[in-house]
């Protein structure tokens, strides 16, 4: 691990936060590790956010929200 971790440039518990999808590590770490294995041309896919389910039920959840709040304070003017 530590010998990939050195060729990623990165430290091992960044490679570690990789692979257990941590969100906060770097689109590049990503790219970087792809280009290593030879499977860059998957980068498209995993950084399409459309593809990234989570991501877009938070983005819903956060547009829904303020939605929810004007309407909670149009009730309370009536």
């Amino acid at each position: 691990m530590a010998a990939f971790a050195e060729r990623m440039q990165v430290s091992v518990p960044t490679l570690r936060k990789m692979e257990q999808g941590d969100p906060t590590v770097s689109i590049a770490v990503y790219a970087m590790a792809l280009w290593l294995v030879g499977r860059l041309k998957w980068l498209p896919e995993v950084a399409n956010p459309a593809a990234d389910e989570v991501a877009l039920d938070l983005e819903i959840t956060r547009i829904q929200r303020p939605a929810a709040k004007s309407l909670q304070s149009q009730w309370k003017k009536s």
